[in-house]
């Protein structure tokens, strides 16, 4: 009977000590970790109270890549590109436009009033010449 009581006091010793054993180890862990984070977090703010330029890892510090100064491009203005003014058909043309400016005008019941300025003009010169104006 001693043995066996003696074998449970061992063996609740040994489970009450390796309880109080863990409970020393993780409370002791604990508080150094504790330590470290509080001198670890008084540098950082003594650091940054100074002034002092805290630096980063060379792998965390962005390197600035250098870009080529493009140089604008000049573009002209746009100018007015006069056209060149068209020349009076000869009077052979000319006597043909009045018979045809007649036709119309009795077609449509009007009276022809003055004489407006008539122009040949090639069918490769009528976009400029009515872009222009």
């Amino acid at each position: 009977v001693s043995l066996v009581i003696g074998g449970l006091f061992v063996l609740v010793a040994a489970l009450g000590g390796g309880y109080f054993f863990l409970d020393y180890l993780t409370n002791n862990l604990g508080q150094q970790r504790a330590v470290a984070s509080t001198q670890q977090a008084a540098t950082v703010i003594a650091r940054a109270s100074s002034g002092a330029a805290v630096g980063l890892p060379p792998t965390w510090t962005p390197t600035m890549t250098p870009t080529a100064s493009s140089t604008p491009t000049v573009t002209p203005t746009p100018s007015h590109t006069p056209t060149a003014t068209p020349v009076p058909p000869d009077p052979a043309v000319r006597a043909e436009m009045e018979v045809i400016e007649q036709e119309v005008a009795d077609l449509r019941g009007l009276a022809v009033e003055g004489q407006p300025a008539s122009y040949v003009i090639t069918s490769s010169k009528v976009r400029p010449i009515l872009e222009a104006s």
